[in-house]
């Protein structure tokens, strides 16, 4: 953008009103923004540029400032629709790698790297880990009910086998239902250190095959960390067996006991397991951290909690599918 197009736009920017809503007020101004780039040819499709030039003259919407449930759940659900289809796309790219399918690698790249833009140009509507803590956990509960509902949503892969195992019950459903999460976790987090760090290299400079090679060696670290951690397996059994466990020990417990037991099990270890997956991503990828440096740390601190809120979805779906139809006393 040239000086001259900036003067003029930011002219015409500050003819528009003032309401007093920081949130009705940009929206104003980036609509009027986007009818000056119509009217001096800046096509529609050339999105890249629209976005530049926006971020340049207006940042990036103040969606905190907008109603919970109007705003901001709405945009903490499409960041997890977004983050759903990146984690999709980095599953399909780092199966690729490993299995030498240039096509399943090639179409993985392209799913992540769309949803990764999307997610990228998306604005949180929760507030950063630090600037939580600063205010007070307490204080934003509402910023960890949103994070949580945007992970819950972008990791659904990961809560399909817990759901399967408390339908099945018995041994056979604990057995599935951790042998799926031990899957699903290492899938999912080994594909989106592949993804994502090999995007990292490749801004660095370096050529698109030692990006991948570099990436694929943090990414395995991270994969085989999820299926031989002592901690991580112990916490997917947990995770995994818990719907099946409380169908045959509490086949006629209440409802009430049963989202206890279920969701005091899944909270917990699911507080804990995202907070040694931060670890072991952490030390993977060059920063190394020890068992427990999790609780060192704001973004280790804030993904255990953000864990242990995002297990709500799994618990009220485990529980109900471990109810016995013919005995199920409220």
């Amino acid at each position: 953008m040239t000086p001259q197009a900036r003067q003029y736009l930011e002219r015409k920017l500050s003819y528009v009103p003032r309401t007093g809503n920081v949130l009705e007020d940009y929206r104003r101004r980036r609509d009027r923004l986007n009818r000056e780039m119509d009217s001096i040819g800046v096509p529609n499709e050339d999105e890249d540029t629209r976005y530049s030039v926006t971020m340049s003259l207006l940042g990036p919407e103040p969606i905190q400032e907008g109603g919970f449930l109007s705003e901001r759940v709405p945009a903490a659900a499409g960041r997890g629709a977004d983050k759903f289809g990146l984690n999709v796309g980095a599953m399909a790219e780092y199966f690729g790698q490993g299995l030498d399918s240039e096509g399943l690698e090639s179409f993985g790249q392209e799913m992540a790297a769309r949803n990764r833009q999307l997610l990228e140009r998306s604005p949180a509507p929760y507030a950063s880990p630090e600037e939580q803590e600063r205010q007070g956990y307490l204080g934003r509960v509402d910023d960890l009910i949103l994070q949580a509902g945007e992970e819950t949503i972008g990791s659904a892969p990961a809560i399909i086998p817990p759901l399967i195992g408390a339908a099945t019950g018995g041994v056979p459903g604990a057995v599935g239902g951790f042998a799926g999460v031990l899957a699903a976790n290492a899938a999912l987090e080994g594909g989106s250190t592949y993804s994502d760090r090999k995007q990292y290299y490749m801004r660095q400079g370096l050529p698109e095959d030692q990006a991948a090679q570099q990436a694929k060696k943090e990414a395995d670290e991270v994969a085989i960390a999820n299926l031989t951690d002592p901690e991580l397996v112990a916490l997917a059994g947990i995770q995994g067996g818990s719907g099946a466990i409380a169908k045959s020990l509490l086949p006629n417990a209440g409802r009430a006991a049963r989202y206890g037991a279920i969701g005091g099990l899944q909270a917990g270890s699911g507080g804990l397991q995202e907070g040694r997956q931060y670890e072991v991503s952490e030390t993977a990828t060059g920063n190394p951290m020890t068992t427990g440096g999790r609780f060192l740390s704001p973004e280790g601190r804030n993904a255990m909690l953000v864990g242990a809120i995002a297990e709500v979805a799994p618990t009220i779906g485990e529980a109900a599918l471990a109810a016995d139809p013919r005995v199920d006393p409220v």
